[in-house]
């Protein structure tokens, strides 16, 4: 959604459609059909959906035949800090819990911001390299053997692999240190 998107839905706010409650929840109070025809007028929470980010999305009605999907933190940060979010900055969820969108757990960050702070408390998950990756098939010891008898010449990649259990590409990725770069 873009920033006219969303100072379109702060005006379906000023018009009644939806409203914000301090808990971060989003209401809809007015139904339109696609022609843009009031349905009904029950007030009920906002179809959201996570889209298997975690993070939930709205489906805000922009005219009379055109919707779009907004992300709910955005448009609650927006709501009570005037409305305005610099296309550089992005919503921080303090506490990590990304469908947590209370106010008070909302701040207007940098992406490095963000990013260190989802490292400084774990909310990402570490990445391992070489032999303590999950998926690693060869430990820091082969990798000298491969490249030490590739330097030599005695076997080509194709030996090399069969000798380690492991496709050719593997074997090439190693000896131009595009992987496992950290052993030398």
């Amino acid at each position: 959604m873009t920033k006219k998107q969303e100072i379109q839905f702060l005006k379906h706010i000023d018009e009644g459609i939806y409203t914000i409650d301090r808990q971060g929840r989003i209401w809809r109070h007015k139904r339109f059909s696609t022609l843009g025809n009031l349905l009904d007028m029950k007030t009920k929470r906002a179809e959201v959906s996570s889209g298997g980010t975690g993070y939930l999305n709205i489906i805000v009605r922009m005219g009379k035949k055109s919707s779009r999907k907004a992300m709910a933190h955005r448009l609650i940060w927006a709501y009570f800090h005037d409305g305005n979010i610099d296309d550089s900055l992005e919503i921080n969820h303090l506490n990590g819990i990304k469908d947590d969108n209370r106010p008070r757990n909302l701040e207007l960050v940098t992406k490095i911001q963000n990013m260190q702070h989802a490292h400084r408390y774990g909310f990402v998950a570490k990445i391992y390299r070489g032999e303590k990756h999950a998926n690693s098939k060869l430990i820091a010891k082969e990798i000298k053997r491969i490249r030490k008898i590739h330097k030599s010449g005695l076997l080509d990649m194709s030996e090399l692999g069969r000798m380690f259990f492991v496709h050719p590409s593997t074997i090439k990725r190693i000896v131009t240190r595009k992987t496992w770069k950290h052993i030398t």
